[in-house]
């Protein structure tokens, strides 16, 4: 899915550009709403009745040799998209990727 058809699907909450080994990387994060939705009440947009909560959706996108790649994970925290789009990198480059404070991401400290 291009940026374009991202932004008119799916309004972004968030965007962050950083980059696993050299490879630059784009995360878009959005929350939608889920059901069921109140009858008798509205979302602080006015655009749907108030939903019983928000999921999250996050989407990476890179280019490894010329190919575009986009990763769309609904439902999973940040830090799982951020291991699966490191891992993915990894298998085509063949080359290990390194992530964290150093690529401006928040990552919890791994346990020892």
């Amino acid at each position: 899915m291009s940026p374009r058809a991202w932004d008119l699907t799916r309004p972004a909450d968030s965007e962050k550009q950083t980059n696993f080994s050299g490879v630059p990387v784009t995360i878009i994060h959005c929350s939608l709403p889920y059901g069921p939705f109140d009858p008798d009440s509205y979302a602080p947009n006015g655009l749907y009745h108030t939903p019983a909560g928000y999921y999250d959706v996050y989407r990476a996108s890179f280019e490894v040799d010329g190919v575009e790649y986009d990763i769309t994970a609904d439902r999973l925290e940040l830090e799982e998209v951020i291991k699966v789009t490191a891992s993915t990198i990894s298998c085509l480059t063949k080359e290990e990727v390194i992530v964290g404070k150093a690529c401006g991401l928040p990552l919890r400290e791994a346990a020892q």
